[in-house]
């Protein structure tokens, strides 16, 4: 199988000249610190799901993934892999070359990923909760304790089941059924499978989901629907079902449901709800019913006769006749029958005639004479029990006409603080013609009263000029000027709700005009109002919002209310009061102030809670902002219609600074040690790094775990001082030490990448030198060979943002330092350079010895591995200080020596090679007798690290010396002491 899988991940490949792949199992416990699997464990046991059997791997504690692009983990064989902890996708993909059904991801804490587009194929099992950015694609299905959070053009393929919250971005697609708490899909989402949840927004009129939509709590639809959808709302809680949409099911509804869009089907949905046009008719005849709304071509139950039970003997009065598909009336039956509608005093008789156009008809009905009278209904449409008429939601057929009167218009929508005109216009039947002619002109006193009809309580009154128009049994005065019967009044309503206005008057004939709207004014607030603690308002800082005080960690919990105002911004305390009740809700996405561009998302763990009647505020105690930075929050109306009429919206002033709750910290890449020299490095000689050095990976995170993508720009704030690192040897190597190292000074560390406008928040720091770094050499103490093995710790401080950010595993936990894996790759000797005593005639050149030894433990022994340590003619000039101590009776001194040339030679198995030897002659032919010493000064020669702990070997002593010393003569052969004569006789 890793054959074929790994041949399929070629064809998907882009041609790179770097790429990381690791395979499960086989790469555990291989590679340095850039494998991220390289301590995982196989314990040897396996899981059969279905017909799949797995081999277990775990890893144990948080997993982060390589960084980068066109990284891999891949799998040999079915694998159940287990991670104890948090795992960190980075640049990383899973398993792209295999099928989710032979991999299964436990993931014990949360699962969170960058904007790189992830990819991961595999059953998908978290404990914590998911957050992952833009571009991730999932295949294979995912059951989540936590969260769901999707970045933009994300894909799923798999059933998702979240015990908490969905939140997704723009552009995903799901293809699979999806079950979770709340549930808000962005724009532009498509969903292939059944939706079901509590509260559940589809947003946006490009989204779809094809399937069966089910909730428990609110709902809006502002996308399509393409299936039925079935809410057990609970009316009492204030819950509603709003459709702005397209639904081309059924809606079954057990709370007030709003239609403002388009329903294929029936609705059925309470007494009191705004039922729409639906294709199937509605009723409420329960929430589980199935099929509970009758087919509309049915039988009718009754008909009805509407009217409003005035009427003027000019102008024909408009009645609708409805025949009722049940008693209550819930919806019409597309009756196309013949109707005739009478009205009659017991004297006078007057009727209309006419057909059902498949359903409700409106007839114009004219009576010429005023009176009182009944009105009536014959149809040819059978019915079930008796017609009733519908006076203001009363079984009343009485219906007055009237020779005069007024008639009121007003806008049908207005938004509160706003003024707009109610026109009264005074009619009367003229007693010739028996048309409308105005009935008052002039300068007039009339009558004027309000009524609330939604909510039916005003706290409120609205205004004409200065004065206040009561609440209707009540009534104000007001003076105004009719010209050709009609008069224009300005009126302003400072709260909101569907409003009706009563006008009347009693003329010199003692006839009353009166008269009402035909339809209400539904007045909307101006705006919400978005607040939050004072602490949160940055607007002082616009010049540069990246200096305002901090104000709440990404993802930390802060209150927020939005309120209902009017144009002068005074609360609208009716709002919330209405029937269905109507609310706010904030928008997932805000405007990304500073930094601009992009950001995080805003979500609420308990749902905006109505402040009560009077306030015209929903609050909420946990809001969250998932990113950093500087925002202003957005809020609309839910459903996007206030009583159906148009959205309201509120946009906060800039609120922050949001800071990081934290960095996690991880190692990009395992550096090593490179050998000073051949194939070793000597106790006291500078350590070699390869080309990388230590490089440390810091990713900002919310309280809750999940990346931050705006540490960037001016709101980064970390500076990569590293002055205070430490090395200390760790035993973990080969058991040996612990040894002192030094030489680690002033922090030369720069920030790789991930300041400025990339969208990841995660960044890089890196030393870019480490050349004092050495083992401590103590020439008075012998060290055995070991291997290099150095640990390199970064304190808390030196990983701490100015916003006093810093390295934790969560945001309860305490600052951390940071300690690297152990640095290896070269062996450690304990060396020494040896002169040798030198002994030759005084008119010859003498050829001076030394060797090189390192401590293996028993004793010093010639170090046959060097073989590129250099020596030079510098060993030995200038001659006045590289020889001292002369002893001569003929007055040798450092001036009469003079060492041959030699250029900087390698030495070859720890000492000179037999053609580059070490030469030291006198100036004089003959030469002068006598001894001194050869001191070296290793320090000047540049090799401090071989020095040693002398004693005695020079003459007179020096105790201690640390740099190396041999006697050396130069003299006069004179025979052997043991002859006394001799002679040569020629043969």
């Amino acid at each position: 199988m890793r054959m074929i899988k790994w041949l399929a991940l070629l064809t998907l490949l882009p041609s790179v000249a770097w790429a990381d792949t690791y395979f499960l199992p086989d790469d555990i416990g291989t590679g340095g610190g850039q494998n991220p699997i390289r301590d995982c464990d196989v314990p040897g046991t396996t899981q059969t799901i279905g017909t799949v059997t797995y081999l277990d791997v775990v890893c144990t504690g948080n997993i982060s993934l390589i960084n980068g692009n066109n990284n891999f983990i891949e799998f040999s064989e079915p694998v159940y892999w287990t991670i104890t902890g948090d795992l960190d996708l980075r640049g990383t993909d899973i398993n792209i070359g295999g099928l989710a059904t032979e991999v299964v991801l436990y993931v014990q804490g949360d699962l969170s990923a960058g904007n790189n587009g992830n990819t991961v194929n595999a059953q998908l099992i978290v404990d914590g909760s998911i957050q992952v950015g833009n571009n991730t694609s999932f295949d294979g299905d995912l059951n989540v304790s936590g969260n769901v959070t999707l970045g933009n053009n994300s894909t799923i393929e798999g059933n998702v089941t979240v015990d908490g919250n969905l939140d997704t971005g723009e552009n995903v697609t799901i293809i699979g059924n999806v079950t979770a708490d709340d549930i808000t899909l962005g724009q532009n989402n498509n969903v292939e499978g059944d939706l079901t949840g509590d509260d559940i927004i589809i947003s946006g009129g490009n989204s779809t989901v094809t399937g069966t939509v089910t909730g428990t709590g609110n709902l809006t639809n502002e996308g399509t629907v393409d299936g039925d959808v079935i809410v057990n709302c609970d009316d009492n809680e204030g819950e509603t079902v709003v459709n702005n949409g397209q639904i081309t099911g059924n809606v079954n509804s057990g709370c007030i449901t709003d239609n403002n869009g388009d329903v294929d089907g029936y609705v059925n949905a309470p007494d009191g709800s705004d039922y729409g046009d639906p294709g199937g008719g509605a009723c409420d005849f329960g929430v589980n019913e199935e099929d509970p709304c009758a087919d509309p071509s049915g039988d009718v139950d009754h008909f009805e006769i509407v009217h409003d039970g005035e009427g003027l003997t000019c102008l024909a009065e408009t009645i609708t006749l409805v025949p009722c598909i049940d008693a209550a009336c819930s919806a019409s039956v597309a009756a196309t029958g013949t109707y005739t509608l009478t009205a009659t005093d017991g004297v006078n008789t007057f009727t209309e005639t006419g057909s059902f156009p498949s359903g409700p008809a409106t007839v114009q009905l004219a009576v010429s004479v005023a009176g009182p009278y009944t009105l009536s209904l014959q149809t040819s449409e059978s019915f079930v029990t008796p017609n009733q008429c519908d006076l203001a939601g009363v079984d009343n057929c009485a219906i007055n006409f009237v020779d005069t009167g007024f008639l009121l218009s007003a806008p049908t929508t207005a938004q509160a603080g706003v003024g707009f005109n109610l026109t009264v216009e005074a009619i009367r039947t003229d007693n010739n013609t028996g048309a409308c002619v105005a009935a008052l002109d002039g300068a007039q006193d009339i009558e004027l009263a309000m009524t609330c009809t939604n909510p039916m309580t005003c706290l409120q009154n609205a205004t004409t000029g200065a004065t206040t128009i009561s609440t209707a049994p009540t009534f104000a005065t007001v003076s105004t000027t009719f010209t050709g019967g009609i008069a224009t009044l300005p009126v302003e309503y400072s709260d909101v709700g569907a409003i009706d206005f009563t006008a009347r008057k009693t003329v010199a004939t003692a006839a009353e005009l009166t008269g009402s709207l035909d339809t209400d004014v539904i007045v909307r607030p101006f705006a919400f109002v978005i607040s939050t603690e004072a602490a949160a308002d940055v607007s002082a800082f616009s010049a540069d919002y990246s200096i305002a005080p901090k104000y709440k960690m990404a993802g930390e919990t802060f209150p927020i209310a939005v309120t209902a105002v009017n144009a002068q911004g005074a609360t609208t305390p009716n709002y919330g009061n209405e029937s269905p009740q109507q609310r706010p809700q904030l928008a997932g996405t805000p405007n990304y102030v500073a930094p601009t561009g992009a950001g995080g998302a805003v979500t609420l763990d308990d749902n905006l809670a109505f402040d009560g009647s009077g306030t015209g505020t929903y609050s909420s105690a946990t809001a969250r902002y998932s990113d950093i930075g500087v925002v202003e929050f957005l809020a609309t109306h839910t459903g996007g219609a206030y009583l159906g009429t148009a959205d309201v919206t509120g946009t906060s002033v800039p609120m922050g600074r949001f800071y990081p709750a934290y960095f996690t910290a991880s190692e990009v890449v395992q550096p090593t040690f490179l050998p000073a020299q051949d194939d070793f490095t000597y106790v006291g000689q500078p350590l070699v790094l390869s080309g990388n050095f230590p490089q440390l990976s810091l990713a900002p995170r919310s309280v809750q775990g999940t990346p931050v993508t705006n540490y960037r720009d001016d709101f980064f704030k970390y500076t990569p001082d590293w002055s205070l690192r430490s090395y200390t040897h760790s035993t973990t190597c080969d058991a040996q030490g612990p040894f002192a190292l030094t030489g680690f000074g002033a922090s030369t560390a720069t920030i790789n990448s991930g300041t400025d406008t990339d969208v990841d928040g995660e960044f890089i720091a890196s030393l870019t030198t480490e050349a004092g770094l050495t083992y401590v050499q103590d020439p008075a103490v012998y060290t055995p060979p070991f291997q290099a093995c150095a640990e390199l710790t970064l304190p808390a401080a030196s990983l701490t943002d100015s916003d006093d950010v810093c390295v934790k595993t969560s945001a309860a936990g305490a600052c951390l330092s940071y300690v690297f894996t152990p640095l290896q790759g070269t062996e450690l000797l304990d060396g020494r350079l040896r002169l040798l005593a030198s002994y030759g005639p005084a008119n010859d050149t003498l050829e001076l010895d030394f060797t090189i030894e390192y401590f293996d433990g028993a004793g010093f022994v010639n170090n046959i591995r060097d073989d590129s340590t250099l020596y030079s003619d510098v060993w030995m000039q200038p001659e006045a200080t590289r020889f001292q101590n002369f002893v001569s009776d003929e007055s040798l001194t450092a001036a009469d020596l003079e060492a041959q040339t030699l250029v900087a030679t390698a030495m070859s198995d720890g000492t000179a090679t037999t053609l580059e030897p070490l030469l030291l002659g006198q100036t004089a032919v003959e030469g002068l007798s006598g001894t001194f010493d050869w001191i070296l000064n290793l320090n000047d020669i540049g090799l401090p690290w071989l020095q040693f702990n002398w004693d005695d070997d020079c003459s007179p002593a020096i105790s201690p010396e640390l740099n190396p010393c041999a006697p050396i003569e130069f003299g006069v052969f004179r025979g052997n002491d043991r002859i006394i004569y001799q002679r040569e006789l020629g043969w």
